[in-house]
């Protein structure tokens, strides 16, 4: 009921509501000036010619290029506008200082280490190459003294954050997608509320369209009220714009500089299997402890300073932890879409065709490339044993034709 009322009365019901006028309004600009018709056919077709000789010449995928290229011929008129309306985002000079700001980061707060290298070079050459190309990529650096655990599943996952909630100092970062009330947020919320009286800091950060059907209008608001620090990733309002297709998918948890928690796990209760939505939930999660959460800390505080357009010093939150002894490497990195490089998507290259046992992939979104596609049949011909498993109920149905391709 209190969903209901939420929907009927809260923001996603007037947001559709409003969407709704705008795009009767383009209809009826439309019919009024139907006599200018002509001139506007014309002006559209060479609006979409020429973008399509931009995309034939431009640098980029031809998976990116035939996504634009399709509707371009279908809706002729039409196409070339909405090329330009929902790229204009990706090289605007307010999104170029973002990225630059980003960077200069990541740049400044991880510097490279060469003994780590010499040694990771040592051990494997081919992983060695890997982690160059992510630091001259994406500035991250490796890292030892560091201990990961992997959870099979959000039970556990979640039982673990809360011990190490319990147990902060200092501060505590969040930054994920999805945010829900329910056992699982609340829970933590209690945690977080009390540790906060302690005198730790806590800072906050959720994607507002990740979460418009999860939580409360303006609950910022609320978690400000209990002395946290908030920010609303692109914050949803009623104005048809293309920058809201660019959202924060990242689900970061650090505590303290020397805990970090990351993976496929949002806050919310159907990642612990409290509600079966979909049957039953299967996610995984990972949790560092030592040096390379250094790099989750700065991921955080970098996207934070720059939609807050602030400066702050990032040492005062690092810690060395030198008294973890480990022989393996850990490098968690950083992806943003609009930079100019696919960092993600090479680094999955260069593992499948490195491949020489198997490769494994369990996903709930397998919407692949031709390259991708192409590797993986290249790596099962070689005699690489490659599985892969998708859930029988995908909780996105229009998706359902590429995981189960006829």
């Amino acid at each position: 009921m209190n969903k209901f009322f939420n929907i009927v009365f809260g923001r996603v019901l007037y947001t559709t509501l409003f969407i709704v006028l705008q795009v009767g309004f383009f209809v009826i600009m439309f019919t009024f000036f139907r006599e200018k018709f002509a001139y506007f056919y014309l002006f559209g077709l060479l609006v979409s010619a020429a973008v399509f000789m931009h995309l034939m010449y431009k640098n980029g995928s031809p998976e990116y290029k035939l996504a634009w290229v399709i509707p371009i011929l279908i809706f002729p008129i039409f196409g070339g506008f909405l090329y330009v309306l929902f790229t204009q985002n990706r090289s605007n000079k307010r999104t170029r200082e973002k990225i630059f700001k980003l960077e200069k980061h990541y740049e400044n707060a991880f510097k490279i280490n060469y003994e780590i290298m010499e040694k990771l070079e040592a051990d494997n050459k081919q992983a060695a190459i890997q982690s160059k190309y992510i630091k001259n990529t994406s500035h991250c650096a490796a890292y030892q003294n560091t201990n990961v655990k992997y959870f099979k599943i959000g039970e556990e996952f979640y039982e673990s954050v809360l011990q190490d909630l319990k147990q902060a100092k200092k501060f505590i970062f969040l930054e994920y997608f999805i945010i829900e009330e329910g056992f699982m947020w609340n829970s933590i919320l209690e945690i977080l509320k009390q540790k906060q009286q302690e005198g730790v800091e806590i800072r906050i950060m959720y994607d507002d369209f990740g979460c418009m059907f999860k939580l409360p209008q303006n609950y910022y608001k609320t978690l400000k009220a209990y002395g946290f620090k908030v920010h609303v990733f692109h914050k949803f309002n009623n104005i048809l714009t293309p920058n809201f297709n660019n959202r924060d998918h990242r689900k970061i948890l650090v505590i303290d500089g020397i805990i970090g928690y990351t993976g496929g796990i949002n806050l919310a209760d159907e990642y612990i299997n409290k509600t079966h939505p979909l049957g039953h939930w299967k996610d995984t999660g990972v949790r560092l402890y030592g040096k390379g959460v250094w790099s989750f800390t700065v991921m955080f505080l970098s996207l934070w300073n720059s939609l807050k357009n602030i400066e702050e010093d990032f040492s005062k939150y690092r810690v060395e932890a030198d008294d973890v002894k480990t022989d393996g490497f850990v490098q968690p990195f950083t992806d943003i879409p609009l930079d100019n490089y696919e960092i993600s998507r090479t680094v999955y290259l260069n593992l499948i065709n490195k491949a020489k046992d198997y490769v494994y992939i369990t996903t709930p979104y397998l919407i692949i490339d031709n390259g991708v596609i192409e590797a993986l049949c290249n790596a099962a011909l070689s005699g690489v044993d490659v599985r892969i498993i998708t859930p029988a109920i995908p909780d996105k149905k229009y998706i359902q034709p590429f995981l189960y391709p006829q």
